[in-house]
């Protein structure tokens, strides 16, 4: 995902279409840099992808691989960390407003993601419920690799492989997999 081709392909072929409808998909640009935490990065890696949007504006997408066997309950709480850090960034800058980002969780584990992708699901909202809509209300796209059938991967062949390395990492069998 590091190179322009197989992110545009990424955001056009697997994307859906309200979310790939506002990108120009073909003007991603790798930003340099990391936001996760040090302690985090034998989990996870990210990009971050300028795109100009249809309209004329600058949006950002940010792709978060989680690679870890299990999901992770608290995936919510280590982006919107993730998020901020780049809106920092932004206001360092002299920013005067934020740039809009779409954060995607790229998830190949072994066992199904069943975690919400809200991030107002990890608050206890018992007792408090008006509070609702006083906290942070941002999801995260999900692509779950491992529910995959492998002929409905599709894109250039470095999509293909980069996405297929994904799902059968854990695969006991992965040397006869690339056979």
């Amino acid at each position: 995902m590091t190179r322009q081709e197989s992110v545009s392909d990424f955001l056009k072929l697997y994307l859906p279409p309200e979310l790939s409808a506002p990108i120009d998909t073909d003007s991603a640009e790798l930003k340099a840099g990391s936001f996760v935490d040090e302690d985090l990065r034998d989990y996870h890696s990210d990009l971050l992808y300028r795109v100009k949007l249809k309209g004329g504006d600058i949006g950002f997408v940010y792709l978060l691989f989680e690679h870890k066997s299990y999901p992770d309950a608290m995936v919510a709480w280590q982006i919107l960390k993730y998020l901020v850090r780049i809106w920092e960034m932004e206001v360092k800058s002299g920013a005067k407003k934020l740039t809009p980002i779409l954060p995607i969780v790229f998830y190949h584990g072994s066992r199904q993601w069943r975690v919400p992708a809200e991030f107002s699901a990890l608050l206890n909202w018992e007792g408090c419920e008006e509070w609702k809509a006083y906290a942070p209300g941002f999801r995260h796209h999900l692509h779950d690799f491992s529910e995959w059938d492998d002929d409905a991967v599709k894109g250039n062949l470095l999509t293909r492989l980069g996405t297929l390395a994904l799902k059968h990492i854990f695969d006991e069998k992965l040397d006869e997999f690339w056979q």
